[in-house]
């Protein structure tokens, strides 16, 4: 049977049904997070919080990925960019929420947010 490999150990994920799914990845939490922004916010000061955001991936232990970027969507309902974090487990996502430099980026995302929108999910 294939599996789905995972650093060095195998896996392969079980239904409540006993059925085996290979290649499935253990489960994680993700965090989306949505924003439009004020018609006075800076490109450049977007762009740098969005390289910001992403280098805290290798800065909190139990976070495996930070994925950022503008919409190209019509169906966007005015929502320019999405940060998407996949956590370990609801610690590690807490810890990243709690971060100190995330905490410096979140204060200067609120002077320049017109509005926003969080979801958090296991998956």
């Amino acid at each position: 049977m294939a599996r789905w490999r995972s650093g060095n150990a195998d896996v392969c994920k079980t239904s409540t049904a006993g059925v085996r799914f290979p290649h499935a990845p253990p489960s994680m939490i993700v965090h989306l997070a949505l924003y439009k922004w004020k018609k006075t916010a800076n490109k450049e000061e977007v762009n740098r919080i969005v390289k910001k955001i992403k280098l805290l991936k290798n800065r909190i232990e139990g976070i495996k990925d930070i994925k950022a970027g503008e919409n190209f969507s019509k169906y966007n309902l005015g929502y320019s960019h999405a940060f998407v974090v996949f956590a370990e487990d609801k610690k590690s996502l807490e810890k990243y929420k709690n971060n100190k430099t995330h905490k410096e980026i979140a204060i200067k995302i609120e002077r320049i947010e017109e509005e926003s929108l969080g979801f958090d999910f296991e998956d």
